[in-house]
């Protein structure tokens, strides 16, 4: 930090200001640790900025160094909060039975099997374009196009009515024909719906398994913080160790935090010191290093 002087002194010292907030500052609760998180969160952005404009190419190295630490430090401290003040509840039961698309899929099915058991069949298989149709309920993520595709056949089956020959509308009113046209109206309305963001409801950790939790946490904070400085494999060992430590404590704890630190520090070529030498090599300054995996 102290090789950011001129016009990143500020910068430096707001960084160290609320560092030393966040861990020293004991009158802070829950909200005011979280409040301290998102400023310096605003101040890596400012780093992110910096290394990315050419004039600061002589402190290159500096910057990204100190902006890789920085990042990870707030995500290991947001998610060591987050472990030991939310709880997260399981996941919600997926619906029971077949899904539109799974519905409509055996419909048009059973209704090629059924037009391709007599000659003049394929003349509707052409008409309804049910080859392209089975196609494109097929796609768990259709297109543009597959959507256009199976509104078109739906809009004829709706308006068979329009056809002028009472047999005709006769033969499309068949079960086969009534059940593509149910199936391809429940899956439209499905696609065209949209998705909501799904965000499963958090409630408050219970004060047992906090208070069996904290020592681990204590533990893998210390051990990441060593590795930091160390890149050793005593560190990354005990990394993992807490972080089994922690699973054996809250199964759903540990897939939190887990989730939280994975883009800082697990993984084979661990962030910790891969980050910065990408950053580096991408202006010329070329260079690598294998360190153990925290995971």
């Amino acid at each position: 930090m102290e090789s950011l002087d001129g016009k990143w002194a500020p910068v430096r010292a707001r960084i160290s200001s609320l560092v030393e907030k966040l861990h020293s500052d004991e009158s802070l609760a829950v909200v005011g640790q979280r409040r301290v998180l998102e400023e310096l969160k605003e101040q890596v952005k400012v780093l992110r900025g910096g290394i990315s404009r050419p004039r600061n190419k002589p402190i290159l190295r500096d910057l990204v160094a100190i902006h890789g630490r920085l990042s990870r430090h707030v995500g290991l401290a947001e998610a060591l909060l987050d472990a030991v003040t939310i709880a997260t509840k399981p996941e919600p039961k997926k619906l029971a039975g077949p899904t539109p698309r799974q519905k409509l899929v055996g419909a048009v099915k059973s209704l090629h099997t059924y037009l391709t058991s007599f000659n003049t069949g394929e003349t509707w298989i052409d008409y309804l374009s049910v080859k392209e149709m089975s196609a494109a309920a097929q796609k768990e993520q259709p297109s543009k196009r597959d959507l256009a595709t199976l509104s078109a056949v739906l809009e004829a089956l709706q308006n068979k009515n329009d056809l002028g020959d009472d047999d005709q509308i006769a033969f499309l009113k068949e079960p086969k024909f009534a059940a593509v046209e149910k199936g391809l109206a429940e899956y439209l309305a499905a696609a065209r719906k949209p998705k909501p963001v799904v965000k499963l409801p958090a409630k408050p950790l219970d004060d047992k398994t906090r208070a069996a939790l904290r020592p681990h946490l204590a533990k893998l904070a210390e051990s990441l913080e060593r590795f930091e400085e160390t890149a050793s494999r005593a560190a990354a060992t005990q990394a993992r160790q807490s972080l089994k430590a922690i699973q054996t404590v809250s199964r759903s704890q540990y897939a939190q935090l887990g989730e939280a630190l994975r883009a800082h520090y697990l993984g084979y070529n661990l962030r910790v010191i891969a980050s910065e030498q990408f950053w580096v090599g991408t202006s010329g300054r070329h260079g690598s290093r294998r360190s153990p995996s925290a995971t």
